[in-house]
């Protein structure tokens, strides 16, 4: 049984090819307003572990689960086609889960995630997003 570290899921994570996806961001999200011409685009945020255990007694200990949200940006609020957005981000949403269950165990044991449609800040602009928290086993 192998141990995934937090390094090893946010690798495998941004490197999740999701069809529609223009550009993924390696470590984290992108510092300043994103081109859109790079839109969609794709970075992972808030990478964590939970319910960890202490090692104590013999106990191996540090068996949480792996988190992480994904981004995938799709194009800024202020250029208005909510009509438009909205079926893009929906199209997203699905891809991202097709690719995720593709992805399956190479990531790191996918436990579960939950993906969403929602409006996502970056540099102070407001884009149509899809966020998907994702958690992963430690052990596999």
């Amino acid at each position: 049984m192998a141990f995934i570290t937090l390094n090893t899921f946010v690798d495998g994570l941004e490197a999740l090819v999701v069809a529609g996806v223009v550009r993924s961001y390696i470590h984290g999200p992108p510092s300043g307003a994103v081109s859109t011409a790079d839109l969609p685009a794709k970075f992972v945020h808030l990478p964590g572990i939970s319910g960890a255990t202490r090692l104590a007694f013999g106990n191996q200990g540090g068996k949480g689960s792996l988190q992480a949200q994904v981004i995938i940006l799709v194009e800024p609020v202020v250029q208005g086609r909510p009509p438009e957005n909205f079926d893009a981000t929906v199209d997203l949403v699905d891809a991202f889960e097709a690719a995720l269950i593709a992805a399956g165990c190479s990531i790191g044991g996918i436990l579960g995630w939950s993906v969403r449609v929602t409006i996502f800040s970056v540099a102070e602009i407001d884009y149509w997003a899809v966020v998907a928290d994702v958690e992963g086993n430690r052990w596999q």
